[in-house]
């Protein structure tokens, strides 16, 4: 028997049909590859993934929706789950704008710029603003460094490097 403290799994439902549509747009923009499996190109299978994402994740919203009927005070639940979660829409969103932004302003930049979100949304202002730009600065480096130097990856260049 549920009881009426349920947490909705429709914000789920959406981010996660969101993640597919962008799935497969993103889908488009792949290199040909000279290995072609089955006859079928490279962007066969991510296309493959991020259809059964989206048809799993309507699934969820349908049976999310069903469940919350039976519920009396869905709206208000749902309005609440939403403020209490917003850090991880938040999340989504500043990880959403990072790959927007990668290629743009290069790996150095973009990095820097979502670690230092990231670090501010997630401790809630405990460390200081000037901690959080070493720290910052720290895990982009050494990234950088490691895959450039290191393992000899092209990572995108942009602004400042």
């Amino acid at each position: 028997m549920e009881d009426n403290n349920t947490i909705t799994d429709r914000p789920l439902a959406i981010s996660l049909f969101a993640i597919g549509a962008i799935m497969y747009y993103l889908s488009y923009f792949f290199r040909e590859s000279s290995y072609k499996m089955f006859g079928s190109s490279t962007e066969i299978a991510p296309r493959i993934c991020a259809g059964l994402i989206m048809f799993f994740s309507v699934i969820l919203f349908i049976q999310s929706a069903k469940r919350d009927k039976k519920n009396k005070r869905e709206t208000s639940r749902i309005i609440e789950e939403i403020s209490r979660d917003k850090d991880v829409y938040i999340m989504f969103a500043i990880t959403a704008l990072y790959i927007f932004f990668f290629q743009r302003l290069g790996f150095l930049t973009s990095t820097f710029l979502y670690t230092i979100g990231a670090i501010s949304i997630t401790s809630r202002g405990k460390i200081k603003f000037y901690i959080s730009l070493i720290i910052a600065f720290a895990i982009a480096l050494t990234v950088y460094l490691f895959f450039a130097e290191l393992l000899n990856v092209i990572l995108p260049r942009g602004i400042l490097i």
